[in-house]
């Protein structure tokens, strides 16, 4: 799921039992998408997956 923010989209990936986890979609992060296979890629910063643990 995408949402768009101010400054740019926020890509939310739904995990069941846990929070969503909401990151930035920037080149910085997203380093793949690849839409055959369902999958992307990406490089949190420090920290970040934590927050949703």
């Amino acid at each position: 799921h995408i949402q768009s923010a101010y400054s740019s989209d926020i890509i939310i990936v739904h995990m069941d039992g846990k929070k969503d986890l909401l990151y930035p979609n920037l080149k910085s992060i997203v380093q793949n998408i690849d839409l055959e296979n369902q999958r992307v890629d990406i490089i949190l910063p420090d920290g970040l997956y934590e927050i949703y643990r």
